[in-house]
């Protein structure tokens, strides 16, 4: 590696080549990574969409549940109300 350092400080062509080379390696990384992230994108979009459905199916069994709730009461109030009154 020393050896490379040397070179380029005594050899301009060959500094200019060694940088377009590890140039060239950036690139290449920076896409990979850019695929990369792309993927966790997705991932974390079809996890937050799974989400959202499962709290509107949450909200929904809640609502219902309480909709059996205040029905059951509802009718014992009725059926007090009529035993009451006889």
């Amino acid at each position: 590696m020393a050896k490379q350092f040397n070179i380029e400080r005594e050899n301009l062509e060959a500094h200019v080549d060694l940088c377009s080379q590890r140039f060239d390696g950036l690139i290449d990384k920076i896409g990979r990574l850019e695929a990369r992230m792309d993927g966790v994108e997705t991932h974390l979009r079809d996890i937050c969409l799974s989400l959202g459905k499962m709290n509107q199916r949450y909200n929904s069994y809640w609502f219902k549940v309480g909709g059996v709730v205040i029905t059951i009461l509802l009718g014992i109030i009725a059926w007090l109300a009529s035993y009451v009154t006889l």
